[in-house]
């Protein structure tokens, strides 16, 4: 029996990646998942498998076998191809989901949003997540874009692996470069988001922010580490 060893590449790549996971899981945020209340009828609780995925995800160890994705690319035992992979549903329902949350938040702080609004749509024909309908923080309304990064890809992995959150922040700046147009008229918002946690650190500002609005319109306390996400089915729809 042959018995394959890594060479060098490999197993320095694997050093990279095993860097990443332990910088970004001493992440203040990185664990704010495990915060949540299991409510089942909120959709908040995790059955006991997909606890082991996401803990493994976050962790490093193996998670499987690899094998050949139908896309052609590699999949190795850490099982991370799935955050890339273009034919991942899940990656455009991280993205809607987010979104939602974010809407759902501005609702629960009275404060009216259009979602993907026609009238700021890009050179290219994409256009931002939604913006506020009132002014947000000055005399300019808000506009916010999500952008969800995967840490451990192979064009992050040479910056995730030296400290927790530079992905995030490159996410923010290239969201920020490419609707420079909207400073004129607009305050723009990227929520940058990692997958193993990290947030860019204007996203983290802007949420808290944004929980105090809640907070303020609501009269409720803000709790120290309380998250502006909401359940999407007790959200009110908060589009014009």
């Amino acid at each position: 029996m042959t018995i394959r060893r890594n060479t060098p590449w490999e197993r320095e790549d694997s050093y990279s990646q095993q860097t990443a996971y332990n910088y970004n899981n001493n992440n203040s945020n990185s664990g704010d998942w495990l915060l949540v209340l299991p409510i089942t009828s909120c959709r908040l609780r995790l059955d006991d498998e997909a606890v082991h995925v996401a803990v493994a995800l976050r962790l490093g160890p193996e998670l499987g076998s690899p094998h050949s994705c139908r896309c052609g690319s590699s999949v190795d035992t850490r099982s991370t191809h799935g955050f890339v992979c273009k034919h991942a549903p899940s990656r455009v329902v991280r993205h809607h989901t987010l979104n939602k949350c974010i809407s759902c938040a501005f609702s629960a702080a009275g404060i009216p949003v259009k979602k993907e609004p026609t009238a700021l749509a890009h050179k290219d024909g994409k256009r931002p997540d939604g913006c506020t309908l009132i002014p947000w923080r000055g005399r300019k309304p808000l506009a916010w874009d999500v952008t969800v990064c995967t840490t451990v890809a192979d064009s992050y992995l040479a910056a995730a692996s030296h400290a927790a959150g530079p992905v995030a922040e490159k996410a923010a700046d290239r969201k920020c470069l490419k609707y420079t147009e909207l400073s004129a008229t607009y305050e723009f918002q990227p929520v940058a988001v990692e997958t193993h946690g990290p947030l860019c650190v204007s996203s983290v500002s802007f949420l808290f922010y944004l929980g105090r609005k809640i907070s303020e319109h609501t009269g409720e306390p803000l709790e120290p580490r309380s998250t502006v996400f909401i359940p999407a089915d007790q959200c009110p729809d908060s589009e014009v």
